[in-house]
């Protein structure tokens, strides 16, 4: 937590969150947000969808999501060597 002092006291100042962007950079599965929470794709059949639409970037850090389904990890695995394959 970061502290700003002034002559009288000291205030505690919440951490800075990341952009939304910056989260959906480290999980593509991130639908949106709404109130300060953020939405995300959780079932396996949903993921799948998503997935066949990422990029090489999007499917490394998809691959990192913890939680994921073996399912879903083999279909980036297969998207990421066909993405590496094309170019």
């Amino acid at each position: 937590m970061r502290r700003e002092t002034s002559s009288r006291m000291t205030v505690a100042l919440a951490p800075k969150r990341p952009s939304f962007a910056q989260r959906r950079a480290k999980n593509p599965f991130i639908t949106g947000t709404q109130d300060g929470v953020d939405y995300q794709a959780t079932d396996a059949a949903s993921r799948l969808d998503m997935a066949k639409d990422f990029n090489a970037a999007q499917c490394e850090a998809a691959l990192k999501v913890r939680g994921i389904q073996t399912t879903v990890m083999v279909a980036l695995a297969r998207r990421l060597r066909k993405l590496i394959a094309k170019s």
